[in-house]
């Protein structure tokens, strides 16, 4: 099958697959709301962002492996991708062992009232909160590397049929807690979203290694060597990781030292309802990488063309559907919410103008990243990773711009990266046609 052919399969069953999971997701939160309140759910969101700061201490390693367990499948060499399987399982296992045992002392001694800015729990409730999503987390980090396989052999539309069964079995698990009396738990819903990843990352992993024996690792097929491999590309990765981590997981928790966490509850809920453009644009773009991966490998320079040419027409259609967005915003948010939960025009348009340049980076990120030229990318990654929380910080703080000034922080800060990418590509691109 053609890599034309094979992207837009990805692509087919990711509109039929992502819809779903949207649906199931926008059932979820109001029902999570209505079971543990607002202003909870807007520390158990805080919470979240704070932990999921772990899965990005892979050094890099997933992103790696894609890259070069998708050149090795191209070439139909089972035994190298074998072994960068098995090491890949053994550095991350490694890697959340070290984390797990780091986290557990640093949940016991950190003032976490003070931190979350919360009186409603006392530090040992939030201690046990912390340690139990801090288990889950690395115990997912080990087990989400499947995703990164199916990925690599441009299976993109399959986390999408993960996500569907991981968001059913919230809504299951959350209406079971209601049932049995079980209210108001951070802890309870910590178990729930928990257990429901790590049962969906084991069924997932099952059904690939059945139908792709030789693809299972075994204990003799790791191979040191190709840590080398991995981590020279990964480091990278892991870097502009970091970046991201920084600009894209940090804000609600800015909001929540300068304002308090009820303040998250509309923050995050606005960028709940903008995330189904970026969403659809995810469709778009996530099988992208894996088979631009390819095409490089094959010199295939024409279709690296095309295929960054159709996205930027794409882009037209982004920005079209934020600007409707910002107009229909206010019914969407009363049928879903069916409170006022107090989200300003303002917010709004900061969250339009937020999906209109993350969706134009990332037509660019998925190029470099999947033909592993990432120098340039990290070094814009780094400068928005050092820049984005002072800006955010003084623009909601000092200029008295409140959560509102959280998110223009982010957006000024992505513009360095929306004006030099395009023509960091256009290089990359000429410098290709040169040699070949």
């Amino acid at each position: 099958m053609s890599k034309t052919k094979i992207v837009l399969k990805n692509i087919g069953l990711g509109m039929i697959y992502k819809p779903i999971s949207i649906v199931i997701s926008f059932i979820v939160v109001p029902i999570t709301i209505a079971y543990i309140g607002g202003v909870n759910y807007g520390l158990w969101a805080t919470i979240l962002s704070i932990i999921s700061w772990i899965s990005f201490f892979d050094i890099g390693i997933g992103n790696g492996l894609r890259n070069y367990l998708a050149n090795v499948l191209a070439l139909k060499d089972y035994e190298n991708a074998r072994k960068y399987i098995a090491t890949s399982y053994g550095v991350i296992i490694a890697i959340s062992i070290c984390l797990l045992a780091i986290l557990a002392i640093l949940c016991s001694f950190l003032d976490w009232e003070t931190i979350l800015n919360t009186s409603d729990y006392d530090n040992s409730q939030l201690t046990i909160i912390l340690f139990v999503n801090v288990l889950f987390i690395c115990v997912n980090f080990i087990l989400k590397l499947i995703t990164t396989i199916y990925y690599a052999m441009q299976k993109s539309s399959i986390i999408g049929m993960m996500q569907i069964v991981n968001q059913l079995l919230n809504l299951v698990g959350i209406y079971y807690l209601s049932t049995i009396g079980y209210s108001r738990s951070l802890l309870g819903i910590s178990l729930v979203y928990g257990i429901a990843s790590v049962l969906v990352n084991l069924i997932f992993s099952y059904i690939l290694f059945t139908n792709h024996r030789e693809l299972i690792p075994k204990l003799q097929d790791f191979d040191s060597s190709k840590i080398k491999d991995l981590t020279n590309l990964g480091l990278k990765f892991f870097i502009i990781q970091i970046a991201a981590m920084i600009i894209f997981t940090t804000d609600n928790l800015i909001i929540t030292r300068l304002f308090g966490p009820e303040e998250v509850t509309p923050y995050i809920l606005t960028y709940k309802v903008f995330s189904l453009i970026i969403m659809l644009h995810d469709i778009i773009i996530t099988p992208i990488w894996s088979a631009i991966t390819k095409a490089y490998a094959e010199m295939d320079i024409i279709w690296m063309k095309k295929i960054l040419k159709r996205l930027n027409y794409f882009q037209l259609l982004i920005i079209m559907s934020a600007v409707l967005m910002c107009f229909i915003f206010p019914h969407l948010i009363k049928i879903w919410i069916k409170v006022d939960v107090g989200i300003s025009s303002r917010l709004i348009s900061m969250y339009a103008l937020y999906t209109v340049l993350i969706t134009f980076c990332n037509n660019y990120a998925y190029i470099f990243n999947g033909i592993g030229d990432i120098d340039f990318q990290l070094i814009i990654a780094v400068t928005q990773g050092i820049v984005n929380i002072p800006i955010s910080i003084y623009f909601a703080k000092y200029l008295n711009m409140g959560i509102e000034g959280v998110i223009l922080g982010t957006n000024v800060t992505m513009l360095l990266a929306a004006l030099t990418y395009p023509i960091k590509a256009k290089k990359i691109i000429s410098t290709l046609v040169k040699n070949f």
